[in-house]
């Protein structure tokens, strides 16, 4: 008899998994949407503060967890099992603000409700960049909990292209997504320019003319 693959048994953890992965991802959401609602109701009508959720696809979740092993490649000789349990982004959720300005408002509101929670921040365009494209925290919706939870801040219009560019690079041609990586740093740096730009502006006009 044929001995069962790594990955095949990796898809059959995810099916078991599942329920408390939707379990995680339905509270975390609750959470972040109840802890930013004071914010959400001060907005001004150009702010805007977008947050999404999802659990992670199973044929998304296997290749993510063999990235993480030395060489990209799963150990046929392991003696402890794989486990997609390993990965700390089962269940997510994506805070889109506009403008930056008001993520460090998003970012300390929240950090009162997840105080506990790891953070590891995605890097910036640049590696000594100051700014990191994201602000990541991973940890437990509860103790007993099998699957970690993770959320993240970011620039509302980081959001979008990362949206619109998983589909692409994950879900789309494999040649037109290799091109299109090419391109994303400076995709993301004429973002930065438009914010930037926006923020200069709007100081401009308060200056001129007081706020709204």
């Amino acid at each position: 008899m044929t001995a069962q693959s790594i990955e095949d048994r990796l898809r059959e953890e995810y099916g078991l998994l599942l329920p408390a992965m939707k379990l995680v991802c339905f509270e975390l959401e609750t959470r972040v949407r109840h802890k930013l609602l004071p914010v959400i109701r001060t907005l001004k009508p150009y702010e805007k503060i977008e947050i999404s959720a999802r659990v992670k696809e199973c044929e998304s979740a296997i290749p993510s967890l063999r990235k993480r092993q030395q060489g990209a490649q799963f150990d046929r000789e392991r003696s402890v099992p794989y486990s997609l349990t390993e990965l700390k982004d089962l269940a997510g959720v994506r805070v889109g603000v506009f403008p930056r300005t008001r993520m460090d408002e998003v970012d300390r509101v929240l950090r009162e409700e997840f105080g506990d929670w790891a953070a590891k921040h995605v890097p910036g365009i640049q590696e000594e960049s100051e700014l990191p494209l994201a602000l990541k925290y991973h940890g437990r919706c509860s103790p007993d909990s099998e699957v970690f939870g993770e959320y993240q801040v970011m620039p509302l219009m980081t959001k979008l292209y990362w949206g619109v560019q998983h589909a692409a690079v994950y879900k789309g041609d494999a040649r037109i997504a290799r091109k299109l990586e090419r391109h994303e740093s400076a995709v993301l740096k004429a973002m930065r320019q438009f914010e930037e730009e926006f923020e200069r502006l709007l100081l401009q006009e308060q200056a001129l003319h007081g706020p709204e």
